[in-house]
């Protein structure tokens, strides 16, 4: 018997026939251009997105000077050098300390930081230049030797030029440049004294590190990710009571928590991009699946195995994955490449070398998607008879609930595969599965209560009516698919809205802009009338106390097995103030603010929950030498990111009584910072005055950067959006053909059929809208809580625009996917619907 697949000879010559066959088909051209934008869009969006996320992560660790610090009160073991040299890390050190600054006539007490020559890692240290544009000029470096940098206060209290000369300790200096902000000093907002900043190689000229002199000694690291949290790993279990070990992290409060909010948005982007160009993966095999399997009928009529005829298949797809995979590997690094340098150019963000990686990951990931949307659909075929898939104009129903439930098991793999964050995963992947659940059931469920009340009139609007009643499961699918491209489309933009709406609530234009630090009881009413004096209105002014928790619940902290961050709040001092009023951008989550005469403490919900305090709890707190215990109170959350004066631990006024106790007062300048400042340092030699404006010029920078970042990555999900649109397209001119030719024949003219197509799918568009719009409302609030931490802002214009949107996007599609049959006479629709 010469039946196919009988003879060895032939039978690749015969797959390769079978190959060529397969490209001639509209619906395998579709299957393979789905892939390739599926691996273009992991391609550019992962590498990208990564890079991005970790360019953002670097201008993080710009505010803190490097990736990780290790700080300590005394002289740092040097195994700690050489486990970062283990690591590959970058180093860096610094010793700082307090030291009177003289040009000869007058003196100021200064915070003196001897750094290495490396110093900063990541950033950069301002220093004030009036032929710079911008105001300043950016230094890699510190100061030469022989040479020092000294902060605005001092630079006013001792009246010091563009260049003089200074005493530090023993060692004779010139001043070279006023320091306008340096990483460090910008997440350290709270110092008692200027900052002073000099070469190490001159420290031992000084003779002032000696150890009465209550040093500071720190190592900065600088690395790739896995390195630091190696790192901090391996030292932390390590840490002594006076060590104390920071890391750069986009989620510290103290740094920015919008910049974890996009890093948040970017992965979210990147996700729901893949998920899209998936269901146009799916959407392309489910059109490809009525050429199968009359070839695949026709093999095992002629003598063809099962197993045979699956290989065959599968190797066709291999043969055209392989290639079209790699090439959409290389196209979208290609892309990414392009568009990191748009982005380079347009934010001025330095974008770290993009990973080979990404390609490889992006064409592999791509290949396994292909033959998980197509693989499980052959193999249902074996159980069917020939003569029923012959005579088959769709998938049977086994056939669909495989596909479909492979579909979804691809989307939750690649959702944990991507998300980089569990919580992320675990908000996302619920929301989809709940979406896709009730776009199916209330979709079916409309069409059922709609389908009860049509009667038989013969308008094209009850013929669309009665079309979608009719047809419940390919409505449902139809409906679930737009819905999905609404759900993701909308939430992207709900996001990105609010991400930077709510930066910019955080941050109003009267954002205190100068920090009083160190002002002492009796300044107080002369501080104020002086304050008036320059109509500048003040904020509340908050006490200072400097403390210590040594007890918790009556047990000493050092029973606890405290890490991480919990183990850095009990181990080292901390500012507490006292108020009786709740400070603003505060908000009580537990309990109640403080009432009447009774004495206790409120605590920072996340600091709470790090030391796994509840109310009633009691805190012992060493404040110079004398202990006062209390109980919680309340539980606060706290906007850390609004630039305000906010505390881990607030007590009632009079708890701590005779401990040492400083003020601080926030204020906003609009007119000339540096002159107010040096006229307050001139009015009161005592206080501090910082300027924190370019912190906040900085803060907005990344703000800016992420906006135009994640406008990028918004762009290829639509793109994303876009292909599954083109997988309904093709799909719906194959099943709409038998339709149409029925219609045709029964006298419907052109107008009608289109009139009633339209109307089909606008109704189908409403069902999509409403429901894609309604489901990115309740995700993007869980979301909102649980990822982002912030209050989602519903914008019913938004929703408004989503159901317009979506009615007609999907009308256009109904239109598009019957527009050329509409010129094709019916005997030529049913020979083409039969395969």
């Amino acid at each position: 018997m010469s039946s196919i697949g009988l003879k060895p000879g032939s039978w690749f010559s015969q797959t390769g026939m079978g190959f060529a066959r397969s490209l001639r088909l509209g619906e395998f051209r579709l299957l393979l251009l789905a892939c390739l934008f599926v691996a273009i869009a992991l391609s550019v969006v992962g590498a990208l997105g990564s890079r991005i996320e970790q360019a953002m992560q670097f201008r993080t660790s710009a505010i803190l000077g490097a990736d990780a610090i290790l700080a300590s009160t005394r002289p740092l073991n040097q195994e700690y050098w050489g486990l970062a040299e283990e690591l590959g890390l970058e180093t860096a050190d610094s010793i700082s300390f307090m030291s009177m600054l003289t040009n000869g006539q007058e003196s100021r007490l200064v915070n003196v930081r001897a750094v290495s020559g490396n110093y900063p890692l990541r950033g950069e240290i301002l220093i004030k230049s009036d032929t710079s544009p911008e105001g300043y000029v950016e230094y890699r470096h510190p100061p030469d030797q022989g040479a020092v940098w000294a902060a605005t206060q001092a630079v006013v209290d001792l009246g010091l030029d563009e260049q003089g000369t200074l005493q530090i300790g023993d060692m004779q200096t010139d001043f070279v440049g006023e320091i306008l902000l340096d990483p460090e000093g910008g997440v350290d907002r709270i110092r008692f004294a200027p900052r002073v900043i000099m070469n190490m190689d001159d420290l031992e000229s000084t003779g002032l590190l000696t150890p009465a002199s209550r040093a500071r000694y720190r190592l900065l690291v600088a690395g790739d990710r896995e390195a630091i949290e190696a790192f901090d790993e391996a030292v932390r279990p390590r840490l002594e009571s006076y060590e104390e070990m920071v890391v750069a992290d986009i989620r510290r409060d103290e740094v920015n928590s919008t910049v974890g909010r996009i890093i948040s948005y970017i992965r979210l982007a990147v996700l729901l991009s893949v998920i899209l160009s998936v269901v146009a993966m799916a959407l392309a095999a489910q059109g490809l699946w009525r050429r199968q399997v009359v070839e695949m009928a026709l093999l095992r009529c002629l003598g063809q195995q099962n197993r045979k005829t699956m290989f065959r298949l599968g190797l066709r797809y291999l043969a055209a994955g392989v290639p079209v995979c790699a090439l959409g590997g290389l196209i979208g690094f290609a892309i990414q490449d392009v568009a990191g340098r748009i982005v380079q150019e347009q934010v001025i963000m330095r974008l770290p070398e993009p990973s080979l990686w990404s390609l490889t990951n992006a064409g592999f990931i791509t290949l396994i998607a292909l033959f998980v949307v197509t693989l499980p659909t052959l193999r249902a075929v074996q159980q069917v008879p020939s003569v029923i898939l012959l005579r088959a104009s769709s998938s049977p129903p086994m056939t669909q609930q495989k596909s479909t439930f492979s579909v979804l098991l691809l989307i939750v793999a690649l959702t944990i595969f991507l998300a980089g964050d569990i919580v992320l995963a675990l908000t996302v992947l619920p929301g989809l599965l709940l979406a896709a659940l009730l776009f199916w059931g209330v979709t079916r469920l409309l069409i059922y209560v709609v389908g009860r009340m049509v009667g038989t009139r013969t308008s094209p609007y009850y013929v669309a009516l009665k079309e979608v009643c009719s047809n419940g499961a390919r409505s449902a699918w139809i409906t679930s698919t737009f819905g999905a491209i609404v759900f993701a489309l909308v939430l992207l933009a709900v996001f990105r809205y609010d991400i930077f709406e709510s930066w910019g609530q955080t941050l109003p234009d009267d954002s205190p802009n100068v920090f009083a630090i160190n002002i002492k009881q009796s300044n107080i009413a002369p501080l104020g009338e002086f304050l008036d004096g320059q109509k500048i209105s003040r904020s509340d002014m908050y006490s200072i106390i400097r403390t210590r928790i040594v007890e918790i619940n009556g047990r000493p902290v050092s029973e606890y097995n405290f890490t991480g961050e919990a183990k850095d709040r009990v181990g080292h001092v901390f500012n507490l103030t006292e108020t009786a009023d709740l400070p603003q951008d505060n908000e009580v989550v537990e309990g109640q603010w403080f009432q009447g005469a009774e004495r206790g403490l409120s605590v920072e919900d996340e600091t709470a929950s790090e030391l796994e305090l509840e109310l009633g709890d009691t805190l012992t707190l060493d404040t110079a030498g004398v202990r006062h215990t209390a109980p919680v109170l309340n539980l606060r959350e706290v906007v850390w990111e609004n630039m305000r004066p906010n505390f881990f631990i607030i007590a009632t006024p009079g708890l701590l009584e005779g401990a040492p106790v400083s003020h601080m007062l926030a204020v906003h300048v609009d007119g000339d910072i540096n002159r107010f400042i040096n006229q307050m340092s001139r009015e009161f030699p005592n206080i501090s005055a910082i300027n924190v404006s370019i912190l906040l010029q900085r803060f907005q920078e990344i703000v800016n950067q992420g906006s135009m970042a994640i406008s990028t990555l918004f762009v290829f999900t639509l793109l994303a959006a876009g292909l599954v649109f083109f997988g309904i397209l093709q799909g719906q001119k194959i099943t709409r053909q038998l339709q149409i030719a029925l219609l045709k024949s029964m006298g419907a003219s052109r107008s009608f059929i289109r009139k009633a197509v339209i109307s089909e799918f606008a109704l189908l568009g409403i069902f999509s809208g409403l429901l894609g719009s309604a489901m990115a409302l309740l995700t993007g609030m869980l979301m909102a809580d649980q990822i982002f931490e912030m209050e989602l802002v519903v914008s019913w214009s938004w929703m408004a625009i989503s159901i317009v949107a979506g009615i007609a996007l999907v009308s256009i599609a109904g239109y598009l996917s019957i527009r050329g049959l509409l010129r094709v006479v019916p005997v030529q629709l049913l020979a083409n619907n039969r395969g």
